[in-house]
């Protein structure tokens, strides 16, 4: 029992509660569990229709070792059903992340009771009827529950058998040499090879009396971060030392660029990226940094400005602006005079770059509205990133989108953009914002007054990024690409402005050369391929008639100049661009007439090899078997296979080795055969 009598506060105080009370433990499904006289929550009639679709899917009984791989099932799948209902999805952060956990280690015990292909999916329909009537949102939400669960299922389920392969002989290694603990190292393979995860190797292993290395995997974990961070600085030029010793010592910077394109400030700081500066003279480059600036610094997925930096005497050239913490920092070369620190220069960013910019930068988000409007609302930002010639957005979706919801979310965006919409930026504290309904990414860190950016009766999101004062300076958005970056993540590529010019300036070039090419009017361009492709449809049919007909008058040949060992004829033979149906074909068609035979044929292409092996039945009982020969034939063209003792096949990059595959597989067939 537990007795609730304080409310202890942040710095460890206790004050009694207005209300003191007993928690006992007694929710619904133990009290249930006592009124129907079971002896647990999964015998009752809430949880026992869950268990029977289990154990009918299965044929097992809710018995000895399959009680509690059925149990954990049923928990897990009614959690997942609900926490995604609610709009948390798997991720490989924060609540997403756990939800992950709980799914795979689901999936680990649907393996226990013989299940190796995605089942909690169909668990989601049965919770989803025993639940609706007193939980109706989970219904809404079902059929996109469904396709999450599956196809992380499906994804997952590779792993564990890969991992669990190399887990076992870990284990069995451990308990051979009479050690109770498997390495650091060990478990980081598992984890960075086969994308085994580390909780599930720990809970593994404690069920086979083993324990886990943590700190030894934490240190392989620390190497592999090391290693990364170094490859990212030395892609930065050396500019993130730079940047962590600059900002301790001049502090933050106070950006004005919201509102004005130009700033008066004072040099605070320069560096040449080996070492602070006090001056930096033509054609140094370096890292110049104001006490105030209107450059935008790079962050929240948009590049940072460009423009340059002058006073009466110099001039500095700003190829880029980052942000560390809140210091900014412009990045170039002085091209005339110099500068020293402590004096007071001009910052004037590049004013068409930042209106191309923004209204990439506005269009997000009015593509996150209209994401959700055609997909639903558990669409959220995971991702984003913004330049002048195009934009780029990941959101959290499980299967790719169609052509019509590509279409309508197009659609929708443009209709925003020509209504010409006052874009309002408020400042407020976080919780009024999200009271309002401002969307917020989750797991960013927001200070307590946030900047949020609204298009009002449509998009509201907290944003520190640079916006159009309009929807309409948008102009027009076009969708390029819709594609997945990783596990349940969709990415939408598009551009405004000048990148959909770009874009109309490269199709009339390319419709201008083909018009040309053809020589014919743009407007019989559609009928023209059409005819093209018809024609050549026609002459690939007559090629592959010709290409038969010449392969099927060669079996008489073929056969001919088979060798024979103990009875068994061998055709052995190398062709050049013929297809592995048509070999199939012709191996078929000799193994008709010649009933105690084994075919090696290769075929050559550029750039790629085929082997294929096959044999009659009479030749398998003599001794051959196809895949093991494929196995020995295939490295001579760089590649793999494998098949059955009356058929197999392999594939490679190294064509020149076809001949040698066929004599090695000639030489070890002789030996197979008794």
């Amino acid at each position: 029992l537990v007795f609730n009598q304080f409310n202890q506060d942040m710095d460890g105080n206790l004050a009694p509660l207005p209300r003191t009370g007993i928690d006992t433990g007694m929710g619904l499904e133990r009290l249930a569990t006592l009124v129907q006289g079971v002896d647990s929550v999964y015998d009752t009639d809430e949880l026992k229709d869950f268990i029977d679709v289990i154990v009918k899917h299965t044929g097992r009984d809710f018995a000895g070792d399959a009680v509690i791989p059925m149990c954990v099932i049923v928990e897990h799948a009614r959690a997942l059903t609900f926490a995604m209902a609610d709009g948390i999805y798997p991720s490989n952060e924060g609540r997403g992340y756990v939800l992950r956990r709980i799914l795979r280690r689901a999936l680990r015990f649907t393996r226990q009771i013989g299940l190796h292909e995605p089942f909690l999916y169909a668990m989601v329909d049965p919770i989803v009827s025993k639940m609706t009537e007193f939980y109706p949102e989970v219904k809404d939400s079902a059929p996109n529950v469904k396709k999450v669960i599956e196809s992380e299922e499906k994804r997952f389920l590779e792993t564990i058998e890969n991992g669990m392969d190399r887990l076992e002989e870990i284990m069995t290694k451990q308990k051979k040499s009479g050690k109770s603990e498997i390495s650091g190292g060990d478990v980081f393979i598992l984890y960075d090879t086969f994308g085994f995860p580390f909780e599930m190797t720990v809970e593994i292993a404690q069920e086979q009396g083993l324990s886990v290395d943590r700190e030894g995997f934490d240190c392989e974990m620390q190497k592999q971060r090391e290693r990364g961070k170094q490859s990212w600085k030395g892609s930065e030029g050396g500019y993130e030392r730079a940047f962590e010793e600059i900002a301790k010592e001049v502090g933050d910077t106070r950006f004005t660029g919201y509102d004005e394109e130009e700033a008066i400030s004072t040099v605070m700081a320069l560096h040449d990226r080996n070492s602070k500066k006090a001056s930096l003279k033509e054609g140094e480059k370096g890292i110049l940094v104001l006490k105030e600036t209107s450059f935008y610094g790079e962050s929240g997925g948009q590049v940072g400005d460009t423009g340059e930096i002058i006073n009466d005497s110099a001039r500095f050239n700003v190829d880029d602006t980052r942000k560390y913490n809140k210091t900014i920092f412009h990045l170039g070369t002085v091209v005339r005079g110099e500068f020293k620190t402590g004096e007071t220069v001009t910052a004037r960013f590049d004013t068409v770059r930042r209106n191309l910019t923004r209204a990439n930068h506005t269009v997000t988000h009015l593509l996150q509205a209209a994401l959700r409007q055609v997909l639903g609302d558990h669409v959220k930002q995971s991702g984003s990133y913004v330049e002048p010639e195009r934009m780029r957005f990941d959101f959290s979706h499980f299967h790719a989108m169609t052509d019509e919801e590509i279409s309508r979310v197009e659609n929708i965006v443009n209709e925003k953009i020509w209504e010409n919409i006052p874009v309002v930026t408020e400042r407020m504290t976080l919780d009024e914002a999200i009271k309002k309904g401002a969307i917020a990414e989750f797991g960013e860190k927001y200070e307590d007054v946030v900047r949020v950016v609204r298009v009002p009766g449509f998009s509201m999101e907290l944003c520190g990024g640079t916006h159009v004062d309009n929807t309409g300076k948008i102009g027009l958005f076009t969708i390029t690409r819709e594609a997945s970056p990783g596990a349940g993540v969709r990415r939408i590529e598009g551009t405004t402005l000048r990148g959909v010019l770009d874009r109309y300036n490269d199709y009339k070039g390319i419709i201008h050369d083909l018009s040309g090419a053809l020589n014919i009017p743009e407007s019989g361009l559609l009928k023209k391929v059409e005819d093209l492709q018809e024609r050549t449809r026609s002459l690939e049919k007559e090629l592959e008639a010709i290409k038969k007909k010449s392969l099927a008058t060669g079996i008489d040949e073929y056969i001919s100049g088979a060798c024979e060992s103990k009875g068994v004829k061998i055709i052995s033979r190398a062709f050049r661009d013929v297809e592995a149906g048509e070999l199939r074909e012709l191996s078929d068609a000799i193994r008709s007439r010649e009933q105690n035979s084994l075919v090696l044929f290769a075929s050559k292409t550029e750039g790629k090899a085929l082997l294929l092996f096959a044999a009659t039945q009479k030749a398998v009982e003599k001794g051959i078997d196809c895949g093991a020969l494929i196995r020995e034939a295939a490295p001579h063209v760089g590649g793999g296979g494998g098949g059955r003792k009356d058929m197999a096949q392999a594939g490679g990059k190294k064509p020149d080795g076809a001949e040698k595959a066929l004599q090695e597989a000639l030489h070890k067939a002789e030996q197979m055969i008794q």
